[in-house]
């Protein structure tokens, strides 16, 4: 059971956790949160999408959505099988959160083992953070921003009715509409633009054309015929899963 609490040199200073990432449900609805600066990253690699909760969208790539295809995402353990793994998988038991006028980290103790076991110690005998642990907060902080500038773009998108439902996930995935960005103009595209939300948009865009939205195994699809374009896509695919 998920236990967040302030990170605290006092309660903590003998704890630590391991680097092994988080063991994730195929279900339909699962997905992994991407920042701003990972998209270029995994638009190249796998379908990126955007997951709408409550209103506020987010880039992600839809685990549960591909996990039925040629290439999943997840092994029988429900680890993340691919060579590049996204800093949601890898950002341990961290979150920060927002207190009221700053931002705190929080971890989850559930998570934590003790220090003498871990692979990644949090402080050191000195009651300072360890130098691992401060370079990885750096790296979550820094992930944070992002973050946060991609979910403000994404839900520029879709505000502005720029977001359609991703006919092949499940309830609150989306895909940017593509005839409708073509016809935004003036004040509008430029609001898009500065926020970073047409780059959010065509970078999905170009993550789903490169196999044409089809996560599916083609034995499930019988519409779908391969062509040499989408025979070096899945090479490519399995070769970030060798």
């Amino acid at each position: 059971m998920t236990r967040m609490t302030p990170l605290s040199n006092t309660r903590h200073s003998k704890m630590g956790w391991t680097s092994r990432g988080p063991r994730l449900a195929p279900d339909a609805t699962s997905s992994v949160r991407l920042c701003l600066d990972e998209m270029p990253i995994f638009a190249i690699r796998m379908p990126v999408v955007f997951r709408v909760v409550a209103g506020r969208a987010q880039p992600v790539i839809p685990v549960g959505a591909l996990q039925t295809g040629e290439t999943p995402l997840l092994d029988d353990t429900g680890g993340w099988r691919p060579r590049t793994v996204p800093f949601d998988l890898r950002r341990g038991p961290f979150e920060i959160v927002r207190t009221q006028d700053r931002d705190a980290v929080f971890v989850d103790e559930s998570e934590l083992i003790s220090s003498a076991s871990a692979t990644m110690p949090l402080f050191d005998s000195a009651g300072a953070f360890h130098k691992r642990a401060r370079a990885h907060l750096a790296q979550l902080s820094g992930w944070h921003r992002s973050l946060k500038l991609a979910e403000v773009a994404a839900t520029l998108l879709h505000r502005a009715d720029l977001l359609l439902p991703w006919p092949k996930g499940g309830v609150g995935f989306y895909v940017a509409a593509s005839d409708r960005i073509k016809d935004v103009a003036g004040d509008t595209t430029a609001m898009l633009h500065a926020a970073g939300a047409l780059r959010l948009a065509h970078a999905s865009e170009l993550s789903l054309g490169m196999i044409e939205a089809r996560p599916v195994a083609a034995e499930n699809d019988r519409s779908f015929t391969k062509t040499p374009q989408d025979n070096d896509f899945l090479k490519a695919m399995r070769e970030e899963f060798s």
